[in-house]
This record gives C-alpha cells, sequence and structure tokens, in this order.
C-alpha cells in the first residue's frame, strides 16, 4: 500500500515592502504541522508559490534542454509545477503517469507558445511514476 502524500499549495502576489503576510502563513501551517517544502517564485506571472507537506519530502526540480526522454520520477508522487522558460520553435512536451512512454498521458505541452495556463494551481498526482518526453530543445523547468 502507497501512503499518500497531501501537498497544500499558496500563490502570493509579491509585496516585498510587507514581510507580514508571508510570516503569518508560515506561522500558521506550522503550527497546523505543514512543513515548507519548496517555495517557487514565478517571475511571468509575479508571484510566490509556497509549496507545503504533512510528510518529511523533498521537492524536485528536474531541468530539461535536450531532445530526448526523461525517467522524472519512479514512484508516486505529484507534479506541481511546469515551466517553459525558452520555447521552441516547434515541439511538444508530454508527460506520462508511468516509467516510460507507455503510461497514461497527463498532459502534452505545445513548447513554442510558452508557459501553459497556471489557472490550476493543484498539484497533479501521479500514481506510478512521472515520464517525459521532449521532442525539441527547449529550457524546461519540472518541479515534482
Amino acid at each position: 500500500m502507497v501512503d499518500l502524500i497531501t501537498y497544500k499549495v499558496l500563490d502570493q502576489p509579491w509585496s516585498p515592502s510587507d514581510s507580514s503576510a508571508p510570516e503569518a502563513m508560515l506561522t500558521a501551517q506550522g503550527q497546523a504541522g505543514w512543513k515548507l517544502i519548496a517555495v517557487w517564485q514565478d517571475h511571468q506571472r509575479e508571484r510566490t508559490r509556497w509549496i507545503f507537506s504533512s510528510s518529511e519530502i523533498a521537492a524536485t526540480l528536474t531541468h530539461l534542454t535536450t531532445a530526448g526522454s526523461y525517467l522524472i520520477a519512479s514512484q508516486p508522487g505529484f507534479l506541481v509545477e511546469v515551466s517553459v522558460n525558452t520555447t521552441a520553435s516547434a515541439g511538444s512536451l508530454t508527460l506520462y503517469d508511468g516509467i516510460d512512454a507507455t503510461g497514461a498521458v497527463m498532459a502534452s505541452i505545445d513548447i513554442s507558445k510558452g508557459n501553459p495556463s497556471s489557472g490550476n494551481s493543484t498539484p497533479w498526482p501521479f500514481k506510478t511514476g512521472l515520464f517525459a518526453v521532449l521532442s525539441a530543445a527547449a529550457d524546461i523547468t519540472i518541479l515534482t
């Protein structure tokens, strides 16, 4: 049996002049038993994404720059963020729930268009692992 890992993702608009909001948030989450595992600064959207977990895991950043197939994670977890830092003239990034490209497709991202929409800030769970196929050279960061 696999233990599920619970995450909380909080987005906060940047407010460099007022540090009281992040301090209050960190105090409240810590008192509730949540641990800060990652802070993702999204410069394009001018926000900070705070990721908390109820377990003792750490977030992992994976940086892809060349076309190929990549095993990102070999066990269950969460896809937290995908950032297309530098686009390609054409191509895609396909993400699979699995340890190879035979797993269920989680997302197919056109990497010629830049960052995907951030409309949903909830991490996406994967049950088996996370596998990525990048069809062209581009600068991609994946947060799990």
